[in-house]
């Protein structure tokens, strides 16, 4: 678990992401829900990572910003600890039900990389309060047998790979991509021939260094769960909660809100 333990530190201490991109990227991942729809909530970001959701949500105007992570809330608390109304803490999503009940929990790219996603559901689901809404952001399992295999393949090189050496493969991978991105960017026709074209052009628009951080994070995780778009519907619904699910523009991901009546 150590070793887990650092290498979810690992994915936040390498990159210092342009905020303007990570609020394109956010807004993109909160749909159907806009980034000034948290305006006067009270906020848990479930799984902060970096802080830099955290950031934004408080930015845009949340009532307060409760932030959690398993590995790297220290991390995300001594970048924007400082913030009002804004505070960080540890919580295992499998294991531990967060603090307190919110408006909004937002959970944003971490549900493949849990043990046990289906109780990390029943865990964000109990922090909803009556009338509020849970908002879960993942990878699915449908349209990514690509991501399959190059999960099953980078098993052989990561689980020896010093940190060092899994950036340089990173560095390689955003380049050899570069061709496809621009192909990807500039042609519909490409774009939709290519089994992750529009992924490919959206990469296109993010820096280099950013493009590098994406492919590091995927060599880096210690795991990911690609589970179907139903089972979460079904654990969202076990919950006790009505559930709208969003098909993501590239249909590889999904985007669940859920809500608690009143």
């Amino acid at each position: 678990m150590a070793i887990e333990h650092q290498r979810w530190r690992e994915q936040w201490t390498h990159f210092a992401p342009s905020i303007n991109d990570e609020r394109r990227q956010l807004e993109r991942w909160l749909m159907p829900l806009h980034l000034s729809d948290v305006r006067g909530l009270d906020v848990l970001d479930a799984g902060c990572g970096s802080g830099v959701h955290t950031m934004l949500y408080a930015d845009a105007g949340a009532k307060s910003v409760h932030a959690v992570d398993y590995a790297s809330w220290k991390e995300a608390e001594a970048r924007f600890g400082d913030l009002p109304n804004v505070s960080f803490g540890q919580l295992d999503l499998c294991t531990q039900r967060p603090p307190g009940t919110y408006d909004l929990v937002c959970c944003v790219g971490v549900l493949p990389h849990v043990p046990d996603p289906e109780a990390a559901v029943r865990n964000l689901a109990a922090a909803v309060r009556p009338g509020g809404r849970l908002l879960i952001w993942a990878t699915v399992r449908e349209g990514n047998t690509g991501l399959l295999m190059f999960d099953a393949t980078k098993v052989l090189i990561t689980s020896w790979a010093t940190k060092g050496i899994k950036l340089a493969m990173a560095r390689l991978l955003a380049l050899a991509t570069l061709p496809g991105q621009t192909l990807a960017a500039r042609s519909a026709v490409v774009r939709r021939a290519l089994p992750y074209g529009d992924y490919l052009a959206r990469l296109s628009s993010l820096p280099f260094p950013r493009v590098t951080q994406n492919f590091y994070d995927a060599l880096n995780a210690p795991r990911r769960i690609l589970f179907t778009a139903d089972q979460v519907t079904g654990w969202l619904r076990s919950a006790g909660l009505s559930v709208q699910v969003h098909v993501t523009d590239d249909n590889k991901s999904r985007t669940w809100l859920a809500h608690l009546a009143n």
